[in-house]
C-alpha cells in the first residue's frame, strides 16, 4: 500500500545499481515499478513498463505475471500460464497455483496479487491444463519467493 515509496525504490534500484543488475533483477525491479503504479492509478505508464518487460520474459515469468496481475490483466495472464503450463518446464507454473494456507489469507502489499491469482486459475482453458499438467493441493505452507507467480 505504499505505493509512492516503492516506486521511488525502484527508480534508485535502476539509477545506482543498473550495473549491478542482471536481466532477472530488472525483470523483478519492474515488476514493482508496475505495481506501484497500478496502484497509484498510472495504469498508462505501469503498461508501458510491462511492454518493457515482455522481450526479457525469459529471465523472469513470475515477474511479468505479477505485473500482469497487478494491472489486473487476467488475458495476458492467462495466455502466460496456458504458455507456462503447455511449456517443458511448467513445474514452476503448476507451483504457482497450489492453495498455500498459513494463516488467513494474504495481506500487505502482495494481497491483491494473491487473490487476483485464483481469476485466472478458474478459467476453463487453465483448469484443464492444470490437470493435465499436475495436481493443485492445499500446502499448509508458506508462499515463498520460488512459489511466487
Amino acid at each position: 500500500g505504499r505505493f509512492e515509496a516503492a516506486l521511488r525504490h525502484t527508480e534508485h534500484v535502476a539509477r545506482d545499481f543498473a550495473k549491478q543488475t542482471n536481466d532477472f533483477g530488472r525483470m523483478w525491479n519492474w515488476s514493482a515499478r508496475a505495481c506501484a503504479l497500478a496502484g497509484l492509478g498510472r495504469r498508462d505508464e505501469a503498461r508501458r513498463v510491462v511492454a518493457q518487460m515482455r522481450p526479457l520474459a525469459h529471465a523472469g515469468t513470475g515477474a511479468l505475471m505479477r505485473a500482469h496481475l497487478c494491472l489486473g490483466d487476467m488475458e495476458s495472464a492467462e495466455a502466460m500460464m496456458l504458455s507456462r503450463l503447455g511449456s517443458d518446464n511448467a513445474d514452476d507454473a503448476v507451483i504457482a497455483f497450489q492453495n498455500w494456507e498459513i494463516g488467513e489469507m494474504p495481506t500487505g502489499p502482495n494481497a491483491v496479487v494473491e487473490a487476483q491469482l485464483s481469476e485466472p486459475r478458474a478459467r476453463p482453458s487453465i483448469r484443464a491444463e492444470l490437470e493435465r499438467r499436475g495436481y493443485v493441493l492445499d500446502v499448509p505452507m508458506t508462499r515463498t519467493f520460488w512459489g511466487a507467480y
